[in-house]
């Protein structure tokens, strides 16, 4: 009885754990589609313009931001339409791939901020503004903390469920018809739930 009410808590709290992440992957989703449409934009626009090793830099760059854009998001909904056919222990792993891969994308674009920032092109005087376009920089932020704490949920939440499995003790099954002593017929010691030998002289119990 009671490994059937641990049963439906472990199926509770998984359930628990697909939804949290499918949010989680929703989310990072949502933060990269802008990042996903100014790669995609300006990747067509100055394809033409490259030269030297940034005809191999910049391709790599788009196809690893977009793999990690397009493995992530849709590896998240099959992981929560499919979690049935799926270990607890194959779906966490899973879920730690996914959300790495969601924090690569959003570590990609990172990098390349902080790149321009420390290599700022020349400036053209005729073409300068005041105004500077940082946004992109902060939902990059936001999605990498939220990839990052995907992953770090999936960790703790594997901790918390292997040390509650560990917790679980199957009696050992008594011989119907057998009758077990309350008390050791040798030392008058009380007898425990489980084991054939008295836990205090070592008789035999059953």
């Amino acid at each position: 009885m009671s490994e059937h009410i641990i049963g439906i808590q472990n199926d509770y709290e998984g359930f628990l754990m697909r939804v949290a992440n499918l949010i989680l992957h929703l989310l990072s989703s949502l933060l990269m589609i802008p990042d996903a449409f100014f790669i995609g934009i300006a990747f067509l626009w100055g394809i033409q313009y490259l030269s030297g090793m940034e005809v191999i830099v910049v391709p790599l760059f788009v196809l690893l931001f977009f793999a990690g854009f397009i493995l992530s998001s849709l590896g998240g909904l099959i992981q929560f339409a499919g979690y049935k056919k799926l270990s607890i222990k194959t779906y966490m792993k899973r879920e730690l791939i996914f959300h790495g891969l969601a924090a690569l994308s959003f570590g990609l674009m990172i990098g390349y901020t902080l790149m321009i920032i420390l290599n700022p092109a020349p400036k053209i005087p005729e073409l300068s503004t005041d105004s500077s376009d940082t946004h992109i920089s902060v939902i990059d932020m936001a999605g990498f903390a939220v990839a990052v704490a995907g992953m770090i949920f999936n960790v703790i939440g594997g901790i918390i469920r292997n040390k509650k499995s560990a917790k679980i003790v199957n009696p050992q099954a008594v011989t119907p018809g057998v009758s077990r002593p309350k008390f050791c017929p040798q030392c008058g010691n009380p007898a425990g739930v489980t084991g054939d030998f008295c836990g205090k002289c070592g008789s035999k119990l059953v």
